[in-house]
């Protein structure tokens, strides 16, 4: 743990050294050394840093994903173009961007739901064609990352979230992986310590006008104990999936999302189960009925007809059928 009170550098902080920069030399090693990473506050910080390295103009993103991909778009002063999703794995669909996608796209972001990849090569080969940055939100997929390191890698750059319920499960934290040194250096002059930037980037101007956007080396140290356990951690999460999937697809009212090998979807391990008669079910999660007008009036069809099929949990009780079931 580092020693505030006596270590001037603050463990790494100001200059990326101590904590923060053997996490960083971690992560680059678990990604076999393709990506080089940079340490942030957290992973929507880290999402806006590296948008607002590129030109203004339009980032495709999909509808399916959380309120904090729109927020870095917008930070950054791009436009979003929202996209349906595969119904197959929630995934953004290659169709749907190939449609929106113009010479004002600078990015397409895929977000990796449920711990799946994503149609990585298909979106590679659009974002090739116009010149855009491929971006891959990977904020809670963490252990599908590290199991097929190759997959992501087909990317520019991969956002990393090190937050409360993630595999690191430090305070926060972000970690964005990039393939270029120059937007490497980029994102260390909008986001780091001006001591930093000068010990890693020499031939430039340091910028006094950046973000404090740098990870807190107590975060970061605790982050860089808890990737020791990674492995162990993932293995039971698969065990237990495997055993709740099995006794979700007895019960017959479920459809579970087919899932890879590397899935990674904390919150299903952890919402609360309860014994029925005919089998295993989960709790609903709680939502208004303005709320959910709402909703329901802005998805599109295919992400309306993916929640009709009860998998956006991703697997959901028929609440119809349960509560003819208790009358």
């Amino acid at each position: 743990m580092p020693n505030f009170s006596t270590y001037a550098n603050f463990a790494g902080a100001l200059t990326g050294d101590g904590v923060v920069g053997e996490l960083e030399r971690r992560f680059t090693a678990l990604l076999h050394g393709k990506l080089r990473c940079l340490s942030m506050i957290n992973a929507t910080s880290a999402l806006a840093a590296l948008l607002s390295c590129l030109p203004r103009g339009r980032i495709i993103a999909p509808l399916f994903t959380s309120p904090a991909t729109y927020a870095a778009i917008r930070h950054a002063g791009h436009e979003a173009v929202f996209c349906d999703i595969d119904p197959v794995s929630a995934c953004l669909s290659p169709f749907e961007a190939e449609r929106r996608l113009d010479r004002d796209v600078r990015a397409i972001i895929t977000v990796n739901i449920f711990g799946h990849p994503g149609h990585l090569i298909r979106l590679r080969e659009l974002a090739r064609g116009t010149g855009a940055m491929l971006i891959v939100d990977a904020a809670q997929s963490l252990g599908s990352c590290l199991g097929n390191p190759e997959s992501v890698c087909l990317a520019d750059a991969v956002v990393f979230s090190l937050g409360p319920a993630k595999l690191t499960g430090c305070a926060d934290g972000g970690m964005v992986a990039v393939r270029e040194a120059e937007l490497w250096e980029q994102l260390v002059l909008k986001t780091q310590h001006t001591y930093r930037q000068m010990l890693d980037v020499p031939a430039r101007a340091p910028d006094f006008e950046h973000y404090n956007y740098r990870i807190n080396p107590h975060s970061a140290a605790r982050a860089l104990h808890q990737l020791k356990y990674v492995g162990e951690k993932l293995a039971r999460i698969r065990k237990r999936q495997q055993r709740l999937i099995s006794r979700l697809e007895r019960c017959g009212q479920f459809e579970p999302l087919p899932h890879s090998p590397g899935i990674l979807f904390e919150p299903l391990t952890a919402l609360p189960l309860k014994e029925e008669v005919e089998g295993w079910v989960l709790h609903e999660l709680p939502i208004p009925d303005r709320l959910q007008a709402v909703v329901e009036h802005q998805l599109p069809e295919t992400l309306r007809q993916f929640r009709y099929r009860k998998v956006v949990l991703p697997v959901k009780i028929n609440i119809k059928m349960r509560r003819q079931q208790e009358r």
